[in-house]
């Protein structure tokens, strides 16, 4: 039977802070979990709060109940979440079966009062078993009419991290695709049907459990010229890089490399196949931090492509690591994915040569490999 504790037992323990000073900065406002909340899915519990005016960054204090003497105790006290966020996600939380959270806003010079606490509980109460951190891949099909264009978002699960996504399209020349992160929880994958007949698709989010953090996404953008090549670079200021992907403003940009190139940094290679036109690309860097991890690339081999031929491969992580994404990467234009997502401890793309280059191609896949301390 679950152990309940008076509201008496509460006041002992409660904190009250003095009354901040004006401040420039509004304290946030809570959302989720709610006051009072039962927490089911106990592994990892998102929280979060309505973004402030002024783009502070933001602090979470997360503390647990001790039944056995009637105390609080910090299981997590966080600063320096991007503005932008407005979530933090806790992995694993204590043996406890009650805890309380509370946010505040932090600017360049000071920081606000905290919020109110609330409280939240768990049902069933929590195992001491740990869960390991992990990476499940959430999916979404669409049929795609004739000359049409879909955005198809892919919603990660309760309590989970999106750290990147990815897409299957079939065929190059008649899918034109733009993978992006969306704010908070979900992957967005901009479909182009290029014919007249009906075609299949699937977008995908890869979502991380059992792991502390939050991720956020920075955008760089190149515009090359007719018949040159774009390529735009994003890096982490903070954390580590856990996936990536690219917007293009037209299907004349055509991507032939969109990979990491180090444990923080992601690019874009495009060739702007239009003869007028000067076309837009942006490389988006998908960043995690405040997970503790720590993440190296494994790099698969190269395959050579030549005259319209294809391949579709998987570059696999270690054992003791985790696959959080990855990419892949042609030494020439003229090289395009068909399909670009998870492949079980590993990253796997399809890549086709469209036949611009008439030495050939070579294209590789990279995995991006975590381990969690």
């Amino acid at each position: 039977m679950r152990r309940l504790f008076t509201t008496a037992a509460l006041a002992l323990v409660w904190i009250l802070l003095p009354a901040a000073a004006a401040q420039a900065l509004a304290v946030p406002q809570q959302t989720s979990p709610a006051d009072g909340a039962t927490i089911t899915n106990w592994r990892n519990i998102n929280f979060t709060w309505n973004l402030v005016t002024g783009a502070p960054k933001y602090g979470i204090e997360i503390q647990a109940f001790n039944l056995s003497n009637s105390t609080w105790a910090d299981v997590k006290l966080f600063h320096g979440i991007d503005a932008q966020a407005s979530r933090y996600t806790y992995g694993n939380f204590t043996t406890s079966d009650y805890g309380r959270w509370r946010v505040r806003s932090e600017g360049a010079s000071n920081n606000t009062s905290w919020s109110g606490w609330r409280l939240f509980q768990f049902d069933p109460g929590i195992s001491t078993v740990k869960q390991p951190a992990k990476v499940t891949e959430v999916s979404k099909a669409v049929a795609l009419g004739a000359l049409a264009q879909v955005q198809a978002r892919v919603v990660c699960p309760a309590g989970t991290i999106v750290v990147g996504g990815g897409w299957r399209s079939g065929s190059n020349d008649s899918v034109f695709t733009s993978s992006s992160v969306q704010i908070l929880d979900a992957w967005m994958v901009t479909f182009q049907n290029l014919t007249n007949g009906t075609r299949n698709v699937t977008a995908y989010a890869e979502c991380l459990q059992g792991a502390s953090g939050y991720s956020f996404d920075i955008l760089t953008h190149s515009n090359p010229p007719p018949g040159q090549v774009g390529a735009p670079q994003a890096t982490c200021n903070k954390g580590v890089l856990s996936g990536g992907g690219f917007i293009t403003t037209s299907t004349d940009n055509l991507p032939f490399s969109v990979s990491p190139f180090s444990p923080t940094g992601w690019y874009v290679d495009t060739l702007n196949t239009s003869g007028s036109a000067t076309g837009s690309v942006f490389a988006e860097a998908v960043c995690l931090v405040g997970s503790g991890a720590t993440v190296t690339l494994a790099l698969g081999t190269m395959h050579t492509l030549s005259g319209f031929s294809s391949i579709n491969v998987a570059t696999a992580c270690a054992s003791t690591k985790v696959a959080l994404g990855g990419g892949w990467s042609a030494i020439h234009d003229g090289a395009a994915a068909t399909s670009f997502r998870r492949s079980g401890n590993g990253w796997r793309a399809g890549v086709e040569d469209l036949g611009f280059n008439p030495i050939g191609n070579n294209a590789s896949v990279y995995a991006l490999c975590a381990k969690f301390n």
